[in-house]
């Protein structure tokens, strides 16, 4: 988990937090869809519950960096409440269905594959979510630019100036 917040914090600085949530969220729906068949030798199921606690590593990386992106400072802490309440329910109901499911046929088989289908969601609605990044870099330059047409204005005046000092 600690390692998976290192890592997908430094993966979102190289690709971007769209191309990291996408890429991380279709990581964890394949290792929950083929977690089940990991559980066939204790070096496979380890690896299975690594890489499961890795990419949850990750949501705590991305997750506060993503929100601020897409809602800036002021909408941040209103959002990221509802996103965390919304892990913690998730979390509480999701064991409780887990326990349901296991409980008629003692196979977790059809629960791997319910979070599964959520994590696969979650990588579409990622990726074709508008990425706030480019807007944030329009805006960027935006200022940039205006910032050089005021320089350029007060060049102009300041010469202006000296000519009629001249004159």
């Amino acid at each position: 988990n600690g390692l998976g917040r290192i890592i997908w914090g430094i993966v979102s600085d190289k690709l971007g937090r769209k191309a990291s949530l996408t890429l991380m969220m279709a990581a964890q729906g394949v290792v929950m869809l083929v977690f089940f068949y990991m559980g066939s030798t204790p070096a496979l199921l380890f690896l299975g519950a690594a890489l499961i606690g890795f990419n949850f590593g990750g949501n705590f990386a991305l997750f506060p960096a993503a929100t601020a992106d897409y809602f800036g400072i002021k909408g941040f802490m209103r959002n990221f409440g509802l996103l965390m309440s919304a892990v913690g329910a998730a979390a509480l109901f999701g064991i409780l269905l887990v326990s349901i499911l296991v409980s008629d046929d003692g196979n977790y088989q059809g629960s791997l594959f319910m979070v599964t289908a959520p994590s696969m969601l979650a990588a579409f609605f990622a990726y074709v979510t508008k990425d706030p990044e480019k807007k944030l870099r329009a805006a960027a330059r935006r200022e940039a630019m205006e910032g050089e047409a005021a320089l350029a204005e007060v060049e102009i005046r300041a010469r202006r100036k000296e000519k009629k000092k001249k004159a």
